[in-house]
């Protein structure tokens, strides 16, 4: 049985495309019959700026990440628009006057997009930005939306609306562009009593799933019931590495092993450093991680397709999804450089000025100055010791090494045949990685 709904869960996220759960919704004036309101958007104006206020009663006092909005469409008039939402806590219940606004200081960004807007009646769902485009209600507030609106054209778009005195303030024109600049403090509110009908969406505790592709902006860490994230390979990835980095733990399931190798890292060393510099050559050290061990949220590993996946969701339960963390998340050492690894939230791209290596098509290690990573992948930056060029390509080598201050065979002479990882015979190995009665030995 346990079986049967772990699989059923599998099943369920992976048709949900790994979004936003809705475990909850709170409406208000949901049997509005006024309708003559340009609110939320102002859309008979080509710019403005609405702020609304809902209070914690009306918002059931339900503490929780708001992920979605939706405005009542009831008269139609289609058009797309440049559109920035906001939210706020505020603690009183209504706009004293017109300059009692949010200012920009206190209010957060929870979407920027260009929507097309009253093509039908009825509820008008608006998804704030996946993986962080979120805001955090405390249930205690008064909730202050902000809606900013710019368009080329005007329209004759209408939303239903209840009478609540004093909740909304409103600026538009035709002519200036800062009454949708919510920075702008010169440009005066009006103060009206036309709130428009609104339902959000509150997720306290439920599932969210990272989407491929999609930056992730979360600056707080929150604890979820399930957390998912979703990855395909195609065949020409199968049996090359892959980086693995996200933002929350995951213990490895059968499922997991069944689909994926996964390495842990384990450090980045010379192979022999009597070598020229030049030929720098550099490995990544591999240890193999079974079933049942933990991949640490915003810490860098490697994993390996065995064969080619679709929509393959790693569903981790009872974890915390953590903040991003743009510091350095490792650092290893060799006597030529110092390697530090970064994970990517977003899209990260190469320069000359700021090069890093990062996991290739081919599962390789590779030097970039031009590449853009995608987000939930790492990438090293390294710094040079006394100036050397540092590699160009870093080699994965899989399996534990030992180190070693010095090469002796198995009864404790020092007459053993030593090979570098080349293969090529080594009568004085100096400091490096090197191949001893068919072991890896480190010599520091």
């Amino acid at each position: 049985m346990k079986k049967l709904k772990q699989l059923f869960l599998l099943l369920t996220l992976s048709c949900a495309s790994a979004t936003w759960a809705d475990i909850g919704t709170v409406t208000i004036g949901e049997d509005a019959t006024s309708s003559g309101n340009t609110a939320p958007y102002g859309n008979f104006y080509h710019y403005s700026t609405t702020q609304q206020i809902y209070t914690a009663a009306e918002m059931g006092n339900k503490a929780g990440t708001i992920s979605a909005i939706a405005f009542k469409v009831a008269v139609e008039g289609s058009t797309t628009s440049s559109i920035k939402i906001y939210l706020g806590h505020k603690s009183g219940s209504t706009f004293s006057g017109a300059t009692d606004y949010m200012s920009s200081s206190n209010l957060t960004l929870v979407y920027s997009g260009s929507p097309t807007l009253g093509s039908t009646t009825g509820w008008e769902k608006l998804d704030f930005n996946k993986n962080g485009g979120i805001f955090e209600y405390n249930g205690k507030d008064n909730l202050v939306v902000v809606v900013c609106r710019t368009s080329g054209t005007s329209t004759t778009l209408k939303y239903y609306y209840t009478s609540a005195t004093n909740t909304l303030l409103n600026r538009t024109s035709d002519v200036s562009s800062e009454s949708a600049d919510i920075t702008n403090t010169t440009n005066v509110y009006s103060r009206t009593n036309t709130r428009p009908s609104v339902k959000f969406w509150i997720d306290n505790t439920s599932e969210i799933g990272l989407e491929e592709g999609v930056a992730y902006t979360r600056t707080t860490d929150k604890p979820f019931v399930t957390v998912t994230y979703t990855r395909s390979f195609s065949s020409d990835r199968v049996g090359k590495y892959q980086a693995w980095f996200l933002p929350f733990d995951h213990t490895i399931t059968e499922a997991d092993q069944a689909k994926f190798d996964f390495f842990k890292i384990n450090m980045i060393a010379n192979a022999g450093e009597a070598e020229a510099p030049e030929s720098d050559d550099v490995y990544i050290y591999l240890n193999t991680m079974a079933a049942g061990a933990t991949l640490k949220g915003n810490m860098p590993y490697v994993y390996r397709p065995k064969e080619t996946v679709t929509n393959y969701t790693f569903v981790s339960e009872n974890v915390a999804l953590l903040a991003k963390n743009d510091a350095a998340l490792l650092q290893t050492s060799t006597t030529k450089a110092t390697y530090d690894f970064y994970g990517t939230y977003a899209n990260t791209t190469a320069t000359t000025e700021s090069p890093f290596y990062y996991i290739n098509i081919k599962g390789q290690v590779s030097y970039g100055t031009t590449v853009t990573v995608g987000p939930y992948r790492w990438i090293l930056r390294a710094t040079t010791k006394d100036g050397i060029t540092y590699a160009r390509q870093l080699t994965f080598v899989e399996g534990e090494t030992t180190a070693l201050t010095s090469v002796a065979d198995d009864k404790g002479t020092a007459n053993s045949e030593v090979y570098d990882l080349q293969g090529r015979k080594v009568a004085t190995p100096a400091k490096g990685l090197y191949v001893v009665n068919g072991r890896k030995v480190l010599v520091r």
